[in-house]
């Protein structure tokens, strides 16, 4: 009889030890899903830091390239007309408008808590999006600027 009792103890024991194995497992796969998806969740968000940045130094160089063309339209050194509907200005202008609208959508993806990600919906976020090109940032425009400048 007590071998039966020790036996049984033993059972007992081995699988009371194997519960808190499996316990233990699944604490630690939580704990790891939890640690992935803030290491993510602080990863997209550096991202999304990091390009708003960038949208910010574009910005101030549209805002810069809409001055210097008002500038030669007023002072007389370019031959347009100062006002909404010359192609230039249109052109900054619309240049400025989609950089601010970039920098919204940015700002509001980090204010945003990050959706968790399951198979049947993702989270969304905002699309990086390429920088707008001002005409100084192209070789042939820089090319022509630099001679009507000399001139």
């Amino acid at each position: 009889m007590e071998k039966d009792e020790k036996s049984g103890n033993k059972q007992n024991i081995g699988k009371t030890i194997l519960d808190y194995i499996d316990r233990g497992v699944e604490a630690s796969k939580k704990g790891l899903k939890s640690a992935g998806n803030a290491l993510s969740e602080f990863g997209d968000k550096s991202v999304l830091k990091i390009e708003l940045s960038q949208l910010k130094s574009q910005l101030a160089k549209n805002y810069t390239e809409l001055g210097k063309a008002c500038y030669k339209i007023l002072r007389g050194d370019n031959q347009g007309e100062f006002s909404a509907g010359n192609a230039e200005i249109v052109k900054l202008l619309d240049a400025v408008e989609k950089t601010e609208e970039n920098i919204a959508k940015h700002e509001e993806a980090l204010k945003k808590p990050k959706e968790s990600k399951t198979k049947d919906a993702p989270a969304t976020e905002p699309p990086a999006e390429a920088s707008v090109k001002t005409p100084s940032d192209s070789p042939a425009e820089t090319e022509n600027q630099s001679e009507s400048d000399a001139n």
